[in-house]
């Protein structure tokens, strides 16, 4: 660590202790901090006057008047920083330290001195931190009293104390212009500092209402997409089956039993979608409201994959359409089987979704020392280039009816996509009208030790 950063930390070590110990822990406006700086600055300065005067020898009202002004300071600081007693007390404060330095301007020669400066110093930190409705008083108040001293010392210039000589003279306003100079230049800096730091709070701040706006947005969007599903997609099965059930119900009645197989396998279907639909809005529903959880166990592939294909194969028999999985070797992994299984679930019924009757699909799952790839090729009708570019670019989805007339709700896909994601995983589509599709998932392996 060289020397420029060892003085650096002990500057900024020196600075947060001094700020520390004037304003305390709490947090205060940007008036009461100014105005708490120039309560302990004004104080030292007027110990300061009132010990140099008596060192001079000046007559009793020049040393008096700043040790006065100075006790007043620190008690308006003891006030603001401990009683919280900031709008009660430091006008009429001020009103009446202003009177106390037209004393110490008498006996410290008038407008041949240099306690012009400070008053002047005084009237512009006090107009930075009083609330404006009192600007106007305090201008016209340090005005009457500036005009009543230079009329004093012209009408009666007897009562001006003079300085006793040139070099007190000089040591005077060299030391009261300087003093002055330091504390408005603190004050300013000091001002400006606090004020680039609320700056950038409040940027942050903006940031911050930004991104909540937006999440808030993706929330209302996910809860109309919700909603619409709901509404339209859910209801139209059930509806469906409502229907189907009160046609078997009066063929029963009326013992008409030629087709009751075929409405029952509809029925069967027909909730078998709805119940998978109502599982991938469930699970949409976790996702987008952060609830979903990543819980990762040891489990077997072939037995993750085996069992979701063994559900999805009455669905592919109504369409007469054959699923065929191979896995040359038995994996065992580190994975979340849920989110596995999900992805299969949606992978396969899409698959089959559109493959026309008679065509197979197919599930491949193999491993290499960093990942495993799933994949789900089918013989459907394939997806145009231009649509594949939008099946994970929108948070809604892409929709289309299966070669069955199947509906869909358009987020199986996205589904899959933000579980794989979840799972540190990517998604791939490969696609060729009329030839088919394939799907592949890759997600990292974990080795079980």
């Amino acid at each position: 660590m060289n020397n420029d950063i060892k003085l650096k930390m002990v500057f900024n070590l020196i600075y947060n202790k001094v700020i520390d110990f004037i304003f305390g822990k709490k947090a205060l406006l940007l008036e009461e901090k100014l105005l708490l700086a120039g309560t302990v600055f004004g104080f030292l300065a007027s110990i300061f006057a009132a010990s140099l005067n008596a060192f001079y020898s000046y007559p009793w009202p020049a040393i008096l008047a700043p040790f006065i002004i100075g006790l007043l300071l620190i008690t308006l600081y003891y006030f603001i920083r401990f009683r919280n007693k900031y709008s009660e007390l430091f006008f009429p404060v001020t009103l009446l330290a202003l009177p106390g330095v037209g004393i110490i301007w008498i006996f410290n020669g008038g407008y041949d001195g240099a306690n012009t400066f400070g008053m002047f110093t005084i009237f512009i930190l006090v107009l930075c931190v009083i609330p404006f409705r009192n600007s106007i008083i305090l201008l016209l108040y340090y005005l009457f009293l500036l005009v009543l001293l230079h009329f004093f010392q012209l009408y009666y210039p007897e009562y001006i104390v003079p300085y006793p000589t040139d070099e007190i003279r000089f040591t005077d306003s060299l030391i009261t212009i300087s003093a002055t100079t330091v504390l408005v230049f603190l004050m300013i800096t000091f001002l400006i500092k606090n004020y680039r730091d609320e700056r950038r709070i409040s940027q942050q701040q903006a940031i911050k209402l930004h991104e909540l706006n937006e999440v808030l947005r993706v929330s209302n969007q996910s809860k109309d997409k919700l909603l619409s599903i709901m509404a339209h997609d859910l209801r139209s099965p059930f509806a469906g089956i409502l229907g189907f059930t009160e046609l078997l119900r009066y063929k029963l009645q009326h013992n008409d039993l030629d087709d009751t197989p075929e409405i029952v396998d509809y029925i069967d279907t027909s909730a078998k979608n709805t119940l998978s639909l109502l599982d991938n809005l469930l699970e949409w529903a976790r996702l987008q409201s952060g609830k979903r959880n990543f819980n990762p166990q040891v489990f077997s592939l072939r037995e993750v994959f085996s069992e979701t294909v063994s559900l999805i194969e009455p669905i592919a028999a109504i369409k007469s359409i054959r699923v065929s999985y191979v896995q040359k070797k038995d994996i065992v992994a580190y994975i979340d089987h849920h989110i596995v299984q999900t992805i299969l679930r949606n992978l396969l019924s899409n698959a089959i979704k559109f493959t026309a009757a008679g065509g197979t699909v197919l599930v491949l799952v193999q491993k290499n020392t960093t990942e495993i790839e799933l994949s789900v090729t089918d013989t459907g009708i394939g997806i145009d280039e231009a649509v594949v570019q939008l099946l994970f670019a929108s948070k809604n989805g892409v929709t289309t009816a299966g070669t069955a007339d199947e509906k869909g709700s358009g987020i199986g896909l996205i589904l899959c996509k933000e579980l794989a994601e979840l799972h540190n995983g990517k998604i791939f589509v490969e696609s060729k009208i009329g030839v088919g599709s394939k799907f592949t998932i890759v997600i990292p392996y974990v080795e079980v030790q």
